[in-house]
């Protein structure tokens, strides 16, 4: 039972860190963008 649990946590940090990476990299464009 611990173990599923542990799982789906480390799947929802995995899922944060990429969304982070996500909106991080899309912030740039849209800043480079409305620079422009």
């Amino acid at each position: 039972m611990m173990n599923i649990n542990y799982k789906k946590y480390i799947n929802d940090v995995d899922n944060i860190k990429a969304l982070n990476e996500y909106w991080n990299t899309n912030k740039l464009i849209l800043i480079d963008y409305y620079k422009n």
